[in-house]
C-alpha cells in the first residue's frame, strides 16, 4: 500500500476525533491535514460509516493501521465515490455528437466511448487512484459537472445580472469552507502553502522547474560546485538551487499568473467562442502546472480530463491530447515501482495509447495526424523505458545514481509537456 493510504486514513482519525477547531493543529502523524476544508468535510462524511467497519482506523494514535477491514473499505470508498465522475459523463455524453454523423453502426472507437474510456478507464485515474490511492476521480467528476451545468446556464445566466451571480456563487463556497476556521486562518494558510517543501516534488512533476533543476544539476557538476541540499535527494525538502538563483514561491506565483493572463487576453481576442469555458480551464490547468510551486505529478490529470472534451470536436485539438496524454501517462510510471506492479503499469500503458490512437483515427480518419518529430519523441519512451527499468541495474548506476531515472524521465517528458502547451495555445488562437 502506498503512503497516500496512510495519508487518507490519518485524515480519517483526525476529522472524527477532533473538534473541527484542531483539526489543522494536529500532528501526531507526519501526515497533518493539508487539503482545503471541503475536502475535509469530505474525510468527515466517509469517517461516519468508517466506525462501523472498524473503530481502529480512526485512532489518531494508530499509525500505519491497515487491518483488512480498513484497507476494503477504504478502497470500496474511492470506487463509489466515482461515481460521481461517472454521472457527469452521462451527462457530458448527452451533448456529443459522433463526428462521423453518417455512421449508424456502434464502434467503440467513436466519440461517446471514446470519452467514456478517458473517464471511466483513465490510465492517470486508474494508476493514481485505484492502486496507488487518492480521490482525484470524485473530484474531477464535480470539475466536469460545474463544466457542464455553466456551458447549460447560459440562457439563465443572461436573465439575471451576471456579475451578482457570479458573486454568489464565488463568495456562498468561500464562506462555507473557512467561515468556520475564520479563527484560525493563519495556521490553516500555513498547511494548505507548505512552502517550505521545496519548489519541486521529490519525483519533480515534469514541468519547467524540472527542467530548470537539471540544468542547474548538470551547472554544477561542470563547475564542480557542491550544495548543501540536494535537488535530487529524493526527499520532500526546501532545496537550494546551486548555480542558477533559487526560485522563490512568489517568482512562480507571478510566472504562473502571466502565463495564464496573456494566452487569456489572446484567445478572448482571437479565438471562437466555441468551447471557450474549456479551452480557458485547459490553459489555467496548463500554466498551474508548468509554473507552479511544489507541483505533484498527479496534477497532469487537470489537464487532460478536461482536453479530452476538445478533442473530440476539433482534430487539432486530438493530435494535442494523443500526445501528451502519451506523455503524461509515462510520466506516471515512477508510482508504481514495485516489482510485481511493473507488468500492470506497462499493459496498461499499452492499452490506452494504442486505444487513443485508433480512436481519434477512427473519429477523423486522414485528418488526424502524428508529425515524424513527435512520432520520433514517442518511439524514444521505449529506449528511456528500457534503460530506466534494465540497463540503470545492468550499468550497477542503481546504487551511485539512483535517482537518474526519475530525473531523465521527468526532464524528458517536461519537454513534451511544454510543447504540447506551445502547441494547444497556436490552435487555441484559431479564430
Amino acid at each position: 500500500l502506498s503512503t497516500d493510504f496512510e495519508v487518507h486514513r490519518n485524515w480519517l482519525a483526525i476529522t472524527h476525533s477532533l473538534p473541527l477547531e484542531k483539526w489543522y493543529y494536529e500532528n501526531t502523524s507526519e501526515w497533518t491535514l493539508d487539503y482545503p476544508p471541503f475536502f475535509a468535510y469530505f474525510e468527515y462524511a466517509l469517517s461516519i460509516p468508517a466506525k462501523y467497519i472498524d473503530k481502529e482506523m480512526l485512532k489518531i494514535d494508530n499509525l500505519n493501521y491497515r487491518s483488512v477491514q480498513t484497507v476494503y473499505y477504504q478502497r470500496s470508498s474511492v470506487i463509489i465515490t466515482e461515481l460521481v465522475l461517472i454521472f457527469s459523463l452521462f451527462k457530458i455524453l448527452a451533448k456529443v455528437q459522433n463526428v462521423k454523423k453518417k455512421e449508424s453502426l456502434f464502434s467503440i472507437f467513436d466519440a461517446r466511448c471514446f470519452l467514456t474510456f478517458q473517464f471511466a478507464c483513465n490510465f492517470g485515474l486508474v494508476i493514481i487512484d485505484n492502486i496507488h490511492f487518492q480521490y482525484n476521480g470524485f473530484l474531477f467528476g464535480i470539475m466536469m459537472l460545474s463544466i457542464y451545468f455553466l456551458n447549460e446556464a447560459n440562457s439563465v445566466i443572461k436573465k439575471v445580472k451576471r456579475l451578482v451571480t457570479i458573486g454568489i456563487f464565488t463568495i456562498v463556497p468561500f464562506i462555507l469552507s473557512f467561515g468556520p476556521f475564520i479563527h484560525h486562518i493563519p495556521q490553516l494558510i500555513s498547511r494548505l502553502f507548505p512552502f517550505k517543501r521545496g519548489l519541486s516534488h521529490a519525483y519533480w512533476a515534469p514541468n519547467v522547474w524540472a527542467i530548470y533543476n537539471f540544468s542547474d544539476k548538470i551547472l554544477s557538476l561542470l563547475f564542480q560546485v557542491q550544495s548543501k541540499s540536494s535537488l535530487t535527494s529524493g526527499l520532500i525538502k526546501d532545496a537550494e538551487h546551486t548555480t542558477l538563483p533559487s526560485i522563490s514561491p512568489k517568482i512562480t506565483f507571478l510566472f504562473s499568473l502571466i502565463f495564464m493572463l496573456i494566452p487569456i487576453a489572446s484567445i478572448l481576442r482571437r479565438s471562437s467562442r466555441k468551447e471557450l469555458l474549456v479551452k480557458l480551464i485547459v490553459l489555467c490547468a496548463f500554466s498551474s502546472f508548468l509554473f507552479g510551486w511544489h507541483v505533484h505529478e498527479k496534477a497532469i490529470l487537470m489537464i487532460l480530463i478536461p482536453l479530452s472534451l476538445l478533442a473530440v470536436n476539433n482534430r487539432k485539438f486530438a493530435s494535442v491530447y494523443f500526445f501528451i496524454s502519451t506523455i503524461a501517462y509515462y510520466s506516471l510510471f515512477p508510482l508504481l515501482f514495485k516489482n510485481f506492479e511493473y507488468p500492470i503499469k506497462v499493459i496498461l500503458f499499452i492499452i490506452s495509447v494504442l486505444y487513443n490512437y485508433e480512436s481519434l483515427k477512427y473519429q477523423y480518419s486522414k485528418k488526424f495526424k502524428i508529425n515524424k518529430i513527435e512520432l520520433v519523441y514517442l518511439s524514444l519512451i521505449i529506449i528511456l523505458e528500457l534503460y530506466n527499468s534494465i540497463l540503470h541495474f545492468v550499468l550497477s548506476f542503481d546504487k551511485k545514481l539512483p535517482y537518474l531515472p526519475l530525473m531523465i524521465t521527468s526532464v524528458y517528458c517536461s519537454i513534451g509537456i511544454i510543447y504540447s502547451w506551445l502547441k494547444f495555445l497556436i490552435f487555441s488562437c484559431d479564430a
